[in-house]
């Protein structure tokens, strides 16, 4: 009952399933690969960043929470760098796999 009231002012609402049919049944790359390397590899290189700067700092600072706080702002820029350098290498393979130039090039 609460689904015919939602449904009743949709446009679509008389072939609603055979949307959702034709969406099911739609063939494309797959996007796996971007999305690990939008999302994943820049988290990954912050991550590991943050951990280098850490040992680096833990041999001069003593204090943990000064440590920290020394450590977030140079892996924050290794992060965008590996932010940037991943854009890259996306803007690369969209252009090998897809024959064509991917936007912002």
């Amino acid at each position: 009952m609460v689904e015919k009231d939602f449904c009743s002012d949709c446009a679509q609402n008389h072939n609603c399933g055979d949307v959702y049919r034709q969406l099911a049944n739609a063939t494309g790359p797959s996007v796996v690969s971007g999305v690990c390397l939008a999302f994943l590899l820049p988290i990954a290189v912050f991550i590991v960043a943050l951990v280098i700067y850490q040992d680096i700092f833990s041999e001069i600072v003593t204090n943990e929470k000064l440590r920290i706080a020394l450590s977030l702002p140079p892996a924050a820029g290794t992060g965008f760098v590996g932010i940037l350098v991943s854009r890259k290498i996306a803007s690369k393979l969209a252009k090998t796999k897809n024959g064509y130039v991917a936007k912002g090039d």
